[in-house]
């Protein structure tokens, strides 16, 4: 299949070319800082973004794709259940 778009650069607003599984951890970042996570199962997120070092906590709905770039997704007080994009 032809990628008219593979030559151009890749930037923090391009559309994801990836999507992880997301595991979350107290401890340890994510393999790469995400462009944005969709949720499929309602709940709080607690996670640190990519040029911080606090956790906050969000509240997701389902169905819905944010555009938050995270380092660290936590286990602790996490319920939502999400998919990186990258």
């Amino acid at each position: 299949m032809a990628d008219r778009f593979q030559s151009n650069a890749e930037g923090p607003s391009s559309p994801p070319q990836r999507a992880a599984t997301v595991t979350p951890n107290d401890s340890e970042d994510l393999p790469d800082v995400t462009k944005g996570i969709h949720c499929s199962a309602a709940g709080d997120l607690v996670a640190i973004f990519a040029d911080d070092s606090s956790a906050v906590t969000l509240t997701l709905l389902a169905g819905t794709t944010y555009r938050y770039r995270l380092r660290r997704i936590l286990a602790t007080g996490t319920t939502a259940t999400v998919v990186a994009f990258v």
